[in-house]
């Protein structure tokens, strides 16, 4: 008993000194969100009490479902594992997707990066070249997994609007979904503009691809020409569906620690999350 009051004891310096920290990574490597995750774990050790190393490890799979259900039932909860997910992971939760093994209220939120724009595209030769065509023709998009925002938001596009579009899913991530669109294999996708800029900017600059929407509450000054899917709703009932399904991107590349995970040491990542942001 007196061993175990001790350990409880610890303060979070004490613990931290001298260990590692596992940072999962719910993607393939290279996409945006690898990118922010390790430059997250380059910096965010140095502001831990104790100064832990920083592990990233990629563990892509079902839109990152895989990995948040690992850091909730099966990493040690102890406050030496954090891990960046979908921000829809409570809309799956909500809507029952396949694959989900988690509470979102129950995971002890670190803090997130920023807001996200999605978008739907097309390759410049596609048939469908804006919403209206894809209400009257098929067009297959290359996917990821199904919890992914790259599946949710077409998807919401053909439950709410009545688009057509159909998704080809099992691509490890958007960077092998958008060489798909390249080789010829899909004409379109959807990702986030951050994605498709800091891996394609010449397909924008170019006009290799046609942007048909932004899936925002708030628009991209730099999509000043693309339609937001709230403009494109037809009545008060489409528009609310589709407020509550585009909530989510306000809390892009979020990062959460296991439930269970002590108050202090969680206090802790997230005063450091905070002074590295």
């Amino acid at each position: 008993m007196l061993c175990a009051a001790t350990a409880s004891a610890q303060t979070p310096e004490a613990f931290y000194k001298g260990k590692s920290i596992d940072l999962v990574i719910g993607y393939p490597p290279a996409g945006s969100n690898d990118v922010y995750a390790r430059a997250l774990a380059r910096h965010i050790g140095k502001h831990i009490p104790g100064k832990p190393n920083i592990i990233p490890r990629n563990m892509p799979g079902a839109g990152s479902l895989l990995a948040v259900n690992q850091v909730f039932n099966i990493s040690p909860k102890d406050g030496s594992v954090i891990g960046i997910g979908a921000p829809t992971l409570a809309l799956d939760e909500r809507l029952g997707t396949q694959g989900v093994r988690f509470k979102t209220a129950e995971l002890n939120w670190v803090g997130r990066v920023d807001s996200l724009i999605n978008m739907v595209f097309m390759w410049k030769t596609s048939k469908v070249q804006s919403v209206e065509d894809a209400l009257k023709t098929e067009a297959t998009l290359s996917g990821t997994g199904a919890g992914s925002t790259v599946s949710i938001y077409p998807t919401a596009m053909n439950n709410v609007l009545g688009t057509k579009f159909k998704l080809v899913m099992g691509y490890k991530g958007s960077g092998e979904a958008m060489l798909a669109m390249e080789r010829g294999e899909t004409p379109g996708h959807s990702t986030s503009f951050e994605a498709l800029k800091s891996q394609h900017p010449d397909w924008i600059k170019d006009k290799k691809v046609n942007i048909l929407a932004q899936a925002a509450l708030r628009r991209n000054p730099e999509l000043p020409d693309a339609p937001m899917l709230l403009d494109l709703a037809k009545d008060d009932r489409q528009r609310a569906v589709l407020r509550l399904i585009l909530a989510p991107q306000e809390m892009a590349r979020p990062f959460a620690a296991p439930p269970g995970t002590p108050p202090d040491r969680l206090r802790a990542l997230r005063e450091a999350f905070d002074r590295v942001m």
